[in-house]
């Protein structure tokens, strides 16, 4: 029983292909639950370096989504919000605006600039970067408009690739107290970790597999899986192998949104 509750199609200014072709794509697989959750990335507009993105057309977005549930769409439709203390107010009047099936909180960049380019990590030690992202991440857990925290662990990519820290895990000695309370976090305001695989096997899947145990451990049961796909081709990859992680530590259900609405699906 596939699920996979993070994609994104054009109407993302990363994806490659159509919205219709992703849905048709996962209607094949058989997927019983996929959504699109389109990149909306204000934090990029209130940063000092990011502002080359295309940003998502929310008004568009809105019309399609609408049409699409006219048409009794299976695909649900989202939104990843890339998280920015400046933006809430914003992306809280889109969400009212749409009125989304799910939405994602990423943490993407530290003070505007964005992991990806090794901006938000250059010149600083991995404390430090590690402890702003983590500060960053506790703030998004606590947004009402999220439903889901997105990829917990994204600047450990980009520490190894731009500053070549001999050690990157982010579930670490010095980070134990703040990766526990964020986790604390996400189960109080009841929320959904994410196991994202987006990520090479040098990587590793998001978050590392000590912190989804850990998350157990402190009583945490609502997670779901995302491939994070921008590609209908990429739609559910490695599916399986996030299963057998999630199995293996206890987990029974993948948690997935509908219209705001938690729903359980048993993992299979």
């Amino acid at each position: 029983m596939l699920i996979d509750s993070h994609s994104h199609s054009r109407f993302s200014h990363d994806g490659i292909s159509s919205a219709d072709s992703m849905s048709r794509r996962a209607e094949d697989m058989g997927l019983v639950y996929y959504a699109l959750t389109e990149h909306y990335d204000l934090d990029y507009l209130h940063g000092k370096e990011e502002k080359f993105a295309r940003q998502l057309n929310i008004d568009k977005y809105g019309k399609y989504i609408k049409l699409k549930r006219s048409l009794n769409s299976r695909t649900n439709y989202g939104l990843e919000c890339g998280y920015n203390r400046e933006t809430v107010s914003e992306y809280e009047k889109a969400v009212k605006k749409i009125n989304p099936d799910v939405v994602i909180s990423s943490v993407h960049t530290i003070d505007g600039a964005e992991a990806y380019f090794g901006r938000a990590i250059r010149g600083k030690t991995l404390k430090q970067c590690y402890g702003e992202y983590l500060n960053l991440v506790l703030e998004s857990a606590k947004v009402d408009y999220a439903d889901i925290i997105g990829h917990f662990g994204y600047i450990t990519r980009y520490a190894e690739k731009y500053r070549f820290f001999p050690d990157t895990r982010l579930y670490r000695a010095e980070f134990y107290d703040m990766t526990d309370e964020i986790l604390k976090t996400i189960i109080d305001e009841g929320k959904t970790l994410e196991i994202n695989t987006n990520t090479s096997e040098k990587y590793g899947f998001l978050p590392e597999k000590p912190i989804l145990e850990r998350y157990r451990q402190l009583g945490g049961e609502n997670i779901t899986f995302g491939s994070d796909a921008h590609s209908a081709g990429h739609i559910a990859e490695k599916y399986s192998l996030a299963r057998d992680i999630a199995l293996s530590l206890g987990y029974k259900y993948w948690t997935v949104y509908r219209q705001r609405q938690m729903r359980k699906i048993k993992i299979l």
